[in-house]
């Protein structure tokens, strides 16, 4: 398994975001997903219709 290398090439991308890519290199992905669906909408997918 290879980690990031800081001493090899990486590809930089964007959008959002930014995106760092190295080839042969393992990825660790997160994401937060507290306060990602408002309240008011939350409510209307548990409320029984």
């Amino acid at each position: 398994m290879r980690f990031f290398n800081e001493f090899v090439e990486v590809r930089k991308t964007g959008g959002k975001l930014p995106h760092w890519q190295q080839p042969g290199a393992t990825y660790f992905l997160t994401w937060r997903l507290a306060d990602s669906i408002p309240e008011e909408r939350m409510v209307e997918k548990i409320t029984p219709p």
